[in-house]
């Protein structure tokens, strides 16, 4: 997503810090979450989270299968969306 977005003046940027070695981890982190960051990655990545989950949930309703047999599912749905890093 973020390489989607990119500017050309953080596209180099990008590509330098993709190219830190591994010594420079915490400052290819660092570095890579200002990107995110400036770009609202987080906003963005939950926007479309919000937007496939609807379509997932619309596609489900319409299989015709009771819903008590579906109820697994959402639940295992709902559990993997919702869980914490």
């Amino acid at each position: 997503l973020l390489k989607e977005l990119l500017k050309n003046e953080d596209f180099e940027s990008f590509e330098k810090i993709l190219n830190l070695s591994e010594d420079d981890s915490v400052s290819k982190v660092s570095q890579m979450k200002e990107l995110y960051a400036k770009y609202e990655i987080l906003t963005l990545a939950n926007t479309l989270k919000e937007e496939y989950t609807a379509r997932a949930y619309k596609y489900l309703e319409s299989i015709e299968v009771s819903d008590d047999k579906k109820q697994d599912l959402l639940l295992l749905a709902d559990s993997l969306l919702n869980r914490l890093s």
